[in-house]
C-alpha cells in the first residue's frame, strides 16, 4: 500500500492522481470527499481516549491511505494533524508512534504537503523523538545490550526518511541543522541496517554543505570522522559515494582536513576507489582537496596513486577529451613532491611529457 510503499520522487497530488486513476479522476474525487470526511469524524474522539482507542484509531487512518487522495484530506484536517503530532512526542507507545510515523512519510512524499507538515512542526517533533529514541539506546549500550533492536531501526529509517524529504528545501534543512539534526544523525550512524545507514548519511551529507556541520564534527571528529573513513571500505557502492561526499565537504574546514589527513587508512581506500568508475569523480575531488598537504602527497604515492594517474592521463589522450579539473589540480599537487620521486615516479613523469608532446 501506499504508506509502507511510497513514491520514489517528490510530485503534486493531482499528478499522483491521474497516474494512479486517470479514467475516473473526478469520481474517485467525489466519493473519497464524502468518506473521508465521515471517517475523520468519527474517528477523531478515540484519539483522544484510552491507549486502545487511540491505537485502533490510528491504524483506521493509516488503512485509508491506501488511497494517495486520502492524505490530501488528512492534511488538510487541521485538528487531525494536531493530534498526530501530539500523540507522536507526548505517548510513549512504540506501536501507535510507529504508524503515526509510516502516516507522516507518505505524506512527506508529497511535496505539496511539506509547507503544512512545517506548520504542525513535524520535522521538530520527529528530531525530538530520535533523540529520545538514542538516549534509550545509550542506556542499553551501559548495559552491555544490543543497541538497536530491529524495529527500532525501522522506526528510526521511517523518522529518518520523513526528515530526508522535508531536506528537500535547504531552509527547513538550516532550520533542522541549527535544532540539533548533526549529533542526531552521527548517533544513527551505528546502526546496522543498511537502509538506516544510506538514509543518515544522505542527511549528514546534505547538512555537511554548512560550515556550521563542519565545525560540530570537528569537536567530536576523533569519534566521527574515523567512523566514515572505515565506511569507505564497505562492499555497499552507495554508502561509499555518500560517505566521499560528505568527507570532501567536511574537509574545506581546516580541522576537518586534518583529522582526514590523520587516519591511517584513507589514502589508500581512497586510491582503491580511484580505480571504481561510480566513484572515481567524487573520491578524486577528495584526493586534489587532501593532496594539497605535503604529507598526504607522499602516503598517497605510497598507496599506488601514480598507477591511476598515468591510466587516466592515457585515457584524456586517447578520447581526446578535456581533463578534469581535478584531476589537473592533483598533477600539479603531486608533481611538488620531488623527495619521493622513484623509478615508478619517473615512469609517471615522463608519461606527462609524452602525451603533453
Amino acid at each position: 500500500d501506499y504508506f509502507m510503499l511510497g513514491i520514489s520522487t517528490r510530485m503534486s497530488v493531482s499528478s499522483i492522481l491521474k497516474i494512479c486513476s486517470p479514467s475516473c479522476e473526478e469520481d474517485f474525487l467525489i466519493s473519497v470527499n464524502l468518506n473521508m470526511d465521515e471517517s475523520i469524524e468519527l474517528l477523531f474522539p478515540d484519539l483522544y481516549g484510552t491507549l486502545s482507542e487511540k491505537v485502533a484509531a490510528v491504524t483506521q487512518v493509516a488503512s485509508l491511505c491506501k488511497d494517495v487522495q486520502v492524505l490530501e484530506h488528512i492534511v488538510e484536517h487541521n485538528q487531525l494533524m494536531s493530534a498526530f503530532a501530539r500523540l507522536l512526542e507526548e505517548d510513549s507507545n512504540v506501536e501507535m508512534s510507529f504508524i503515526i510515523s509510516k502516516v507522516l512519510l507518505a505524506i512527506s512524499k508529497v511535496a505539496d504537503f511539506h509547507e503544512i507538515l512545517a506548520n504542525h512542526r513535524v520535522g521538530a517533533t520527529i528530531l525530538r523523538v530520535i533523540e529520545l529514541e538514542l538516549k534509550r539506546v545509550g542506556h542499553r549500550l551501559e548495559m552491555k545490550s544490543q543497541p538497536f533492536t530491529t524495529r527500532q531501526e525501522h522506526f528510526f529509517f521511517i523518522c529518518l526518511s520523513i526528515l530526508a524529504n522535508l531536506a528537500d528545501n535547504i531552509t527547513t534543512l538550516r532550520k533542522m541543522v541549527k535544532k540539533g539534526l548533526v549529533p542526531i544523525v552521527v548517533g544513527c550512524l551505528q546502526m546496522k541496517s543498511v537502509k538506516s545507514l544510506m538514509v543518515s548519511l544522505q542527511l549528514l551529507r546534505l547538512s555537511s554543505i554548512f560550515e556550521e556541520t563542519a565545525v560540530e564534527i570537528a569537536t567530536q571528529g576523533q569519534n566521527v570522522i574515523p567512523k566514515l573513513v572505515c565506511m569507505l571500505q564497505v562492499q555497499c557502492v552507495d554508502i561509499r559515494s555518500d560517505v566521499t561526499s560528505i568527507l570532501f565537504n567536511l574537509s574545506f574546514l581546516e580541522q576537518c582536513l586534518d583529522l582526514i589527513s590523520n587516519q591511517e587508512e584513507v589514502h589508500k581506500f581512497l586510491v582503491d576507489n580511484l580505480h571504481e568508475e561510480q566513484l572515481n569523480q567524487r573520491a578524486l575531488c577528495l584526493v586534489y582537496h587532501l593532496s594539497s598537504k605535503h604529507d598526504n602527497r607522499q602516503k598517497f604515492f605510497e598507496a599506488d596513486v601514480s598507477g591511476y594517474l598515468i591510466k587516466a592521463l592515457k585515457t584524456a589522450k586517447k578520447q581526446k577529451q578535456e581533463m578534469n579539473k581535478a584531476l589537473v589540480g592533483l598533477l600539479v599537487n603531486v608533481s611538488c613532491c620531488v623527495k619521493h620521486i622513484s623509478s615508478n615516479l619517473l615512469t609517471f613523469f615522463s608519461t606527462i611529457f609524452r602525451l603533453r608532446r
